[in-house]
């Protein structure tokens, strides 16, 4: 049976690619899909993102209103806004659904006779612990989870929260993150990176890639770069939160994801530099196999989900280890992991292979 699936995702396309744009693209592979992405009427700054699908699939926008959350009247007219687009639902068997606050845009009435998936990529509820409506979101989590007829998520300590979280008696069925076949299949893109460089005082680079938000340890940064005055930290991706200022680090914002290979050549090392709270301890990250692609050192904070990437990575938990590990790499003393060791590894974790598993799921569960 070939499913009509549509696709709501409440992360704008043309935002940070993650787990939302890779899985819609490799699953267009397996079904009839269309995708309707949560947009936000006053995002000032986008990129542009290619969809890189394989038949035919129609993009519904739906649309997010400024303060819609708060004003009765504006979420009226959002609904209108809307109405259009959420109609369309009518036509598919299965509803996708990335996110528990996709519930504030559709009417219920338009799930509860269709076949839902809630593919589960974060700790929804770390999100807004210190939020006085905590509650509230708690609740939109659980009522997604009593319309979800599969459930699927992407760590297995994720797993364990929502079925500790909530009392779960369904199946929780999980599914990795992996890395765009895309990305490793393209060639250098002959663009020039926005990185300064300095060919005079060469300084040993550590790039980040993904959203700067509150997870983000800038104490720790900061200390590495005063211990260490031959690095320079580069970050790339949007920035939610108050940074630091420091000569030797530098944001450069959002990119395409396109562009990831172009900056990467620029790195002589990469960090996964976290805060270690429950919302981490969920999060299988995207980024580490596209850090693992670029066959450069790589550095993290140590977790439970980062075990299955050993060799490939550095694993810290103090920053004094981190410093040393550092120094190491600057020494040139850390004997890189084999090309054909890395390609085995990525080979085995593409979001090509998690979309097989899934379109696997789908007809063992729907037919």
């Amino acid at each position: 049976m070939n499913f009509r699936i549509a696709y709501i995702m409440h992360v704008e396309w043309d935002w940070i690619k993650q787990r939302p744009h890779f899985l819609y693209e490799e699953l267009t592979k397996h079904f009839s899909i269309d995708l309707f992405p949560i947009r936000k009427l006053y995002t000032a700054k986008r990129v542009h993102n290619n969809r890189n699908v394989y038949r035919d699939s129609q993009v519904l926008n739906i649309n997010k209103l400024p303060y819609s959350g708060k004003i009765k009247s504006l979420k009226w007219c959002e609904r209108f806004i809307n109405s259009i687009s959420l109609k369309q639902l009518h036509h598919y068997d299965v509803i996708w659904i990335t996110s528990p606050l996709i519930l504030e845009f559709i009417p219920k009435h338009l799930i509860e006779q269709k076949k839902v998936v809630y593919d589960c990529m974060d700790d929804f509820t770390q999100f807004y612990c210190e939020d006085s409506n905590f509650k509230y979101f708690q609740s939109l989590e659980r009522e997604l989870l009593k319309y979800s007829d599969l459930i699927i998520a992407s760590s297995n300590y994720l797993k364990e929260k929502l079925l500790q979280n909530y009392g779960l008696t369904k199946k929780v069925f999980v599914i990795n993150n992996g890395i765009s076949t895309y990305l490793m299949n393209t060639s250098l893109m002959e663009k020039e990176s926005t990185i300064k460089t300095d060919f005079v005082h060469r300084h040993f680079n550590i790039i980040y890639f993904g959203t700067v938000s509150n997870w983000m340890d800038f104490d720790l940064i900061l200390q590495v770069l005063n211990e260490i005055p031959e690095v320079k930290v580069t970050i790339i991706g949007p920035i939610e939160v108050d940074v630091p200022n420091h000569p030797r680090l530098e944001f450069l914002g959002l990119i395409e994801h396109d562009q990831l290979k172009v900056h990467a050549e620029y790195a002589d090392a990469f960090i996964m530099p976290f805060i270690l709270n429950d919302l981490i301890r969920s999060v299988d990250p995207v980024k580490m196999y596209e850090y693992i692609f670029f066959m450069k050192p790589i550095l993290s904070i140590n977790y439970e989900e980062m075990i299955k990437f050993l060799p490939f990575v550095q694993l810290y938990e103090t920053v004094h280890e981190l410093v040393e590990m550092i120094r190491t790499l600057i020494k040139h003393e850390l004997e890189l992991i084999p090309q054909q060791k890395v390609i085995h590894f990525l080979e085995q974790n593409t979001w090509e292979k998690r979309a097989k598993q899934i379109s696997e799921l789908l007809h063992t569960n729907f037919i």
